[in-house]
């Protein structure tokens, strides 16, 4: 345990030596690149210490093994690793952010809003529930106090976005609000997500590997924020290979284990295969999310993701997780894939220069 840990340590090492992501408390000059490098792609490695996870976990490695009908399903996080974490903080939630005003003066008041993000909201915040009350009891006729009521609830989803708040109703909005203002871009958009994901999702969702393996995204982020991003990648429409979307309002926490649970029963009930032949692999870069997912019970094995300018995870917590990880899809794919460290962040170095 102690020796997977510390590969996993090792790998987050790497990756932040090359993209220039060290925590503070770490010395750039205490890194030996070449050496880490060298002492990752060889012994005990990343594709070793999954290999001997799985097999401990008494599931096949690499996934291509699939007997007796069993199916793999790929249960994904979106942030982190599925999509660069510095893509999310620095390029779309300031899109996002920039479009709350004009989306709420566009969409309020209608009845979508009030039920999916008003009444939420007016619970949250007595003022602006007396704005919308009293602008509801005039039928909408006053424009001052419309206007109250539009800026209210424009500050209040801007407030709970730049809190990072995962309430439901907040990433409903976040979620069609983001989805409006690439709507409006005259298909100019384009989402970043990393190139292994773009290889593995078409080579593990195709429709022709479904008896093999299938994609599901479970996230934080809205349904609509998941089509959205998946939809508009730097390598086109990705959701033709994507099985299901999942967001936390259909099933719970993704730190709570009984949302495992649920999910593996709506996976049984979308695909028609039942629970006794679904091999659930979740792919999460949140040691807290993927130790949820494995004390379920609900899922065959977690596996943690680790990618350029993620948020740090110190080498007790990769002890205490205990979880199997990667980082690149790559290594999903067969045992003998080898990872481009430099390759992996080199294509994100673009992100994580941006103030």
């Amino acid at each position: 345990m102690l020796q997977a840990a510390q590969v996993a340590y090792d790998t987050q090492l790497l990756l932040a030596a090359l993209s220039g992501t060290l925590p503070s408390n770490v010395a750039e000059s205490s890194i030996d690149v070449p050496t880490l490098t060298g002492k990752l792609s060889s012994g005990m490695s990343s594709n070793s210490c999954l290999a001997s996870a799985m097999r401990s976990k008494g599931v096949p490695y690499p996934f291509t093994n699939n007997k007796d009908g069993i199916v793999t399903i790929f249960l994904l996080d979106m942030e982190g690793t599925v999509a660069p974490m510095s893509y999310s903080r620095k390029v779309m939630f300031p899109q996002l952010i920039a479009h709350i005003e004009d989306f709420v003066e566009s969409n309020y008041p209608n009845l979508a809003a009030e039920s999916q993000y008003l009444k939420p909201a007016c619970a949250r915040s007595a003022e602006l529930k007396k704005a919308v009350e009293e602008d509801m009891a005039d039928n909408y006729t006053n424009a001052a106090l419309t206007a109250k009521a539009k800026q209210l609830l424009s500050a209040h989803m801007r407030e709970e976005t730049e809190k990072m708040s995962v309430m439901p109703y907040v990433k409903q909005f976040q979620g069609d609000a983001w989805a409006d203002w690439v709507a409006r871009q005259d298909a100019k958009v384009k989402t970043r997500v990393f190139s292994d994901f773009v290889e593995f999702v078409k080579e593990r969702g195709a429709r022709g590997a479904q008896d093999v393996s299938r994609v599901f995204m479970y996230s934080t982020g809205s349904i609509k924020a998941q089509e959205t991003l998946l939809s508009h990648t730097q390598a086109g429409n990705l959701l033709p290979f994507v099985s299901g979307l999942i967001d936390c309002s259909m099933v719970g926490s993704k730190l709570a284990p009984g949302s495992y649970s649920k999910i593996r029963s709506h996976i049984s009930a979308v695909t028609g295969l039942p629970k006794d032949r679904l091999r659930v692999i979740f792919c999460t870069d949140n040691p807290s999310e993927a130790s949820a997912a494995d004390t379920s019970g609900a899922v065959e094995s977690s596996i943690l993701v680790i990618r350029p300018g993620n948020d740090w995870v110190n080498l007790d917590t990769f002890m205490a997780v205990a979880a199997p990880h990667v980082c690149s899809f790559a290594q999903l794919m067969g045992s003998v894939r080898t990872v481009d460290y430099k390759g992996l962040t080199d294509e994100v170095k673009d992100l994580l220069e941006m103030p």
